[in-house]
């Protein structure tokens, strides 16, 4: 059960950063866009 948890952790974990990355990468992509306009 432990070891369980300590993976559900993990996976959230792995999620959250992947969502923060790619909201990051899209606010580099839009800012990209208007410093071009």
């Amino acid at each position: 059960m432990n070891f369980y948890k300590g993976l559900n952790f993990a996976l959230n974990n792995l999620e959250d950063t992947y969502k923060t990355k790619s909201i990051f990468t899209l606010n580099v992509k839009i800012s990209r866009v208007f410093i071009k306009e």
